[in-house]
């Protein structure tokens, strides 16, 4: 069903792109699509809330995309000059141990 797959989602997303803003828009449209799934499901098909709900998914799925280009974009902007030097200085979990006890 589709829910299962709005809900695979989270699991497969390359580390790339596994960014908090990723993981909770996927959250946010898993839920919509869990929701509109109960509602197809239901004797009586509320329509109007159908109706509202379609468009949010669907809103949600554009953020979703403007979110990979955004990461995608920044990712092929080139590194300067000893910048990777620097930000690798900056990393705390290589800091030097101080040899004390």
């Amino acid at each position: 069903s589709l829910s299962k797959k709005a809900s695979d989602l989270n699991l497969t997303i390359p580390s790339l792109i596994a960014t908090t803003a990723v993981k909770s828009r996927i959250s946010v449209l898993t839920t919509q699509i869990k929701m509109l799934e109960l509602y197809m499901n239901l004797q009586q098909i509320p329509y109007e809330k159908v109706k509202l709900l379609v468009p949010e998914i669907n809103l949600g799925i554009a953020s979703l995309n403007a979110q990979f280009e955004e990461i995608i974009r920044k990712e092929q902007i080139p590194l300067e000059k000893g910048e990777s030097d620097m930000i690798r200085m900056l990393d705390t979990t290589r800091a030097i141990p101080s040899g004390r006890k």
